[in-house]
């Protein structure tokens, strides 16, 4: 019991320090946790890289190794996308309709949610497939060729 209110403690400390703008505290807090095979933990993780919490960069190479190793569910994932091959591709969708819409309360990104649709497309997911292609159709350029599991639906 003494094991998980500390796990709950830390990813509390986690995330008042990314709420304060301080995503390298925050990462102190999640990743021992994260490592240790908790998924909230590499959700977050996985977040923090991909949006760029605080002073932290965004990688999506990182961002994508934490979502692979907490799997399809991660968390809450709302997403259900079980033909995926790859299991960050759930997560990779979820962070695109984040830039989509405007992650963190600021504009919408469509170029950073394109470069995280095509991550998830390549990770099997038909829904981020069907989502890269129409929003490649809206601003009128050319569909781009499939790769991984995309390229196999052809």
């Amino acid at each position: 019991m003494t094991g998980w209110l500390l796990w709950g403690h830390e990813i509390d400390e986690g995330m008042k320090a990314a709420k304060g703008g301080d995503g390298p505290g925050a990462l102190r807090h999640w990743t021992p946790l994260a490592q240790l095979g908790s998924k909230e933990a590499q959700r977050l993780v996985g977040q923090a890289y991909a949006f760029g919490w605080g002073d932290i960069p965004k990688d999506s190479s990182r961002a994508m190794y934490w979502f692979r190793r907490c799997g399809p569910r991660c968390g809450y994932s709302t997403v259900d996308d079980e033909q995926a091959k790859d299991p960050a591709a759930a997560q990779a969708l979820i962070i695109a309709k984040a830039f989509a819409a405007g992650a963190s309360g600021g504009p919408p990104d469509l170029a950073e949610s394109a470069k995280w649709l095509r991550l998830a497309a390549d990770g099997g997911s038909q829904e981020a497939a069907a989502m890269l292609a129409e929003q490649r159709r809206a601003v009128g350029a050319p569909e781009a060729p499939a790769t991984g599991a995309a390229a196999d639906e052809r």
